[in-house]
């Protein structure tokens, strides 16, 4: 499963991945800037919870 790169607006520079209106990890859309670039669970500097939701979400059927 793919999910959009984004960051929070106005916090530490962490890659987060959206999925409709939240990050995986609960950010609201409206708090985050969306990139034209897809979330990469194993890049370094990504939220742990997002990580850790995206891998999860992609071992599913």
């Amino acid at each position: 499963m793919n999910f959009t790169a984004c960051l929070e607006t106005g916090a530490p520079a962490l890659w987060h991945a959206l999925a409709d209106e939240e990050t995986l990890c609960g950010i609201p859309r409206c708090q985050v800037m969306l990139y034209r670039h897809l979330f990469v669970a194993k890049r370094s500097g990504t939220c742990a919870s997002c990580r850790a939701n995206a891998v999860d979400a992609s071992s599913r059927p």
